[in-house]
């Protein structure tokens, strides 16, 4: 039948039984044809999907294995937790080292003051209780040397006397203020090998994460071809 999906089926016979049973068995005999062959096509699909599906269990496994193998090789099943934590201490290393790097901006100044023979400009000097009244001490000493000396003879001996004071007096200042010198060259120092120390940890600690972000990148990749195969 023109513009449609029927066909019509006749056969012509005096017996109209018969004439029944030839149109009737044409179109069973054309349904199961139909049917065998699509059986066919369906066993044919059959048998190629089998045997995709025995390749892909294989490439499964491989990928399983491989990504298995590189997650126990590079110590990363926990690779998130790792990755959390190494960046935490990459920021608190960060911020130490900023804490510590103005640290020793700071003692550099007063260093520089000691190299420059500026003992007296350090904060440090001026609010130092014992120096302050070691100079006040020394100051009287002289001043009552002086008066003394504007009468006596410099061998006099009390001017002897108060000479020796001056003497073991200025010595005494002398060490405090040296002592106190020290101590701003050593906190220098020491702020100085905190800071390379925490720079050579901070740089570690980049390399780590730099790493383990490797690591994660490459397992995830593995991990990917896993799941495209599943």
């Amino acid at each position: 039948v023109r513009r449609s999906n029927l066909v019509e089926v006749a056969f012509y016979s005096e017996d109209p039984a018969l004439a029944a049973r030839v149109a009737n068995q044409l179109a069973a005999t054309y349904i199961d044809q139909n049917l065998q062959v699509k059986w066919d096509e369906t066993i044919k699909a059959s048998e190629w999907l089998q045997g995709q599906l025995v390749g892909l269990k294989g490439k499964l496994e491989k990928s399983e294995d491989t990504l298995q193998a590189y997650a126990q090789a590079n110590s990363i099943l926990f690779v998130e937790e790792k990755k959390n934590l190494v960046n935490e201490r990459l920021a608190q290393l960060q911020e130490q080292y900023t804490k510590t790097q103005a640290e020793r901006f700071q003692k550099e100044a007063l260093y520089g003051l000691v190299q420059g023979g500026k003992v007296q400009d350090l904060p440090g000097f001026l609010s130092n209780r014992v120096i302050q009244d070691l100079a006040v001490r020394l100051a009287e000493l002289e001043r009552d040397y002086s008066q003394l000396t504007a009468t006596v003879k410099p061998d006099y001996p009390k001017a002897v006397a108060l000479e020796k004071q001056i003497d073991t007096m200025q010595a005494s200042l002398d060490r405090h203020k040296r002592t106190l010198a020290q101590n701003i060259v050593d906190e220098y120092r020491s702020a100085m090998a905190n800071e390379k120390f925490l720079a050579q940890a901070l740089e570690q600690q980049k390399k780590e994460v730099n790493e383990i972000a490797e690591k994660s990148i490459q397992y995830n990749i593995l991990k990917r071809e896993v799941d495209t195969s599943k």
